[in-house]
């Protein structure tokens, strides 16, 4: 579970195969990226998305969200499946547990959000969506075990709540001590999105670019330039971090028994489980994936 922390790392600004050319050729860094998005050398042209009103945005995103099923195929229905098993995997929750309701339900608005943003081509406000699911879903884990608030937060002299930082370095080393299988996906995910997308940089920033030099003039749309490559990328990452939290909440209720899990769970997470597998070792043998990970090797082997 939660295979996606190791293979999505491709998206860090060091593992795009582009990046070896811009490092030897600074000046050309914004051209190299935009001549050409794909490394499979496929070009993939997209009818223009109407945007000049909020009226226009509106109904483009509309339209992206229904043709994603047909375009994605399966990757969008896993990552749907996996969102809708969120919905429906428990049956009920101990009173005393109720903070791990309420960062529960912050797991399955982001995953949708993720998810709708991911098809909408908002992809770094998909990852930001993301980094609050695994925030989110290491906390709920927490609270399954520990339901003390003043875990998670602490009141001042003014009656305000504060949450400060040992709260949470408190909860990632309770996680890591007894679940560590998990501990290591989170962290290796959150820190394969701040290392690319989570904070301004120039590779992100060349997804809403877009130069003419022919007529000495520069767009920057509101929508990012599509990549399928990516899209179905990241849509598998939200349904196998989805599938990786649900399977963590099982694994800590197993010493306190205080939520009841659907009788179908185990059935459908096998069978989300066989689909996971299947879209991974899609990617993975794609020749950007391949692409990218001898790029990797030959920046190690230097």
């Amino acid at each position: 579970m939660f295979d996606a922390l190791t293979f999505s790392r491709p998206r860090s600004i060091h593992d795009w195969p582009e990046w070896k050319m811009i490092s030897k050729v600074a000046t050309r860094l914004l051209l190299l990226l935009l001549e050409d998005g794909n490394t499979d050398g496929k070009s993939h042209p997209n009818m223009p998305l109407k945007q000049d009103t909020i009226q226009d945005i509106l109904d483009s995103e509309q339209s992206l969200i229904q043709q994603s099923p047909e375009k994605y195929g399966e990757f969008f229905s896993f990552a749907m499946e996996a969102h809708a098993l969120l919905q429906d995997f428990l049956l009920s929750v101990d009173a005393t547990r109720f903070i791990f309701t309420l960062f529960l339900s912050q797991v399955r608005k982001h995953a949708l959000l993720a998810i709708l943003s991911t098809a909408r081509l908002h992809r770094i406000q998909a990852h930001m969506d993301a980094r609050q699911i695994l925030e989110s879903g290491a906390s709920a884990a927490y609270a399954i075990a520990n339901p003390d608030v003043s875990d998670f937060g602490e009141v001042d002299d003014n009656g305000i709540m504060e949450t400060p930082q040992r709260l949470t370095n408190k909860r990632y080393r309770w996680l890591e001590e007894h679940h560590p299988d998990a501990s290591r996906s989170i962290k290796g995910m959150k820190k394969t999105l701040n290392g690319s997308t989570l904070h301004a940089n120039i590779v992100s920033g060349t997804l809403n670019f877009e130069p003419n030099l022919d007529e000495d003039v520069f767009g920057t749309p509101f929508f990012d330039t599509e990549d399928e490559y990516h899209i179905k990328n990241d849509l598998w990452m939200i349904g196998d971090i989805t599938m990786g939290l649900m399977d963590l909440f099982y694994g800590v209720n197993q010493s306190v028994s205080l939520i009841k899990f659907s009788p179908e769970f185990l059935k459908q997470m096998k069978s989300l489980r066989e689909q996971n597998n299947r879209l991974k070792k899609q990617m993975m043998e794609s020749e950007r994936f391949k692409a990218a990970m001898q790029l990797r090797t030959d920046s190690e082997d230097q």
